[in-house]
């Protein structure tokens, strides 16, 4: 990814708004202090990760596992709204996950199914 300087503060908080961080994370946008991001939840850190895909805008992204501790799919309709194809690797398939994409592939093996979606804007 690119330095954080390579974006503007509009950019960051766009998409930190689009992932419902906003509000969590705007003091320490704006701060010079060290922050320890360990301190930020499994489903935060996840939909930070998330805004980095977001502001990077690629034209195609691959993303494991992208909900994982995150609560509700509004993240990844965020993400499918900005970024032109997605390929997600899941290994938990819901309806309205599914409902998302444009096609899936379900791979069986060994009592598991993984789920390859594929998302074109």
């Amino acid at each position: 990814p690119k330095p954080q300087d390579a974006y503007t503060m509009e950019a960051m908080k766009d998409a930190l708004k689009h992932m419902g961080l906003l509000e969590r994370l705007n003091d320490q946008l704006t701060s010079d202090q060290a922050h320890d991001w360990s301190l930020l939840s499994s489903g935060e850190q996840r939909k930070i990760q998330l805004a980095r895909v977001l502001l990077a805008a690629p034209k195609i992204a691959f993303l494991d596992e992208p909900l994982a501790s995150v609560r509700g799919l509004k993240p990844l309709e965020a993400l499918f709204a900005k970024v032109g194809t997605c390929v997600v690797v899941s290994h938990n398939q819901e309806k309205e996950f599914e409902a998302l994409h444009d096609s899936v592939l379900e791979i069986h093996g060994d009592g598991s199914t993984t789920f390859i979606s594929l998302r074109k804007s």
